[in-house]
């Protein structure tokens, strides 16, 4: 009986190790993924954005100049 008890904890860590794995492959590429295609996005809208404001701006300061 104790055999099929270890052999049991055995395969029970052995799921655990294989989930781990799982889940720090996952989040490496989800961390891959963001570095690599969201972030140029993000970088651009925030760029254009502070392209649309910093143009407001000088309109403004022609208007009152």
């Amino acid at each position: 009986m104790e055999t099929r008890t270890y052999r049991d904890a055995r395969e029970k860590g052995q799921m655990t190790i294989e989930y781990a794995v799982m889940f720090v492959a996952i989040t490496a590429v989800v961390i891959y993924a963001a570095t690599h295609f969201i972030q140029p996005s993000v970088n651009s809208f925030f760029n254009g954005t502070a392209k649309i404001i910093n143009k407001s701006v000088e309109e403004i300061e022609n208007r009152f100049s």
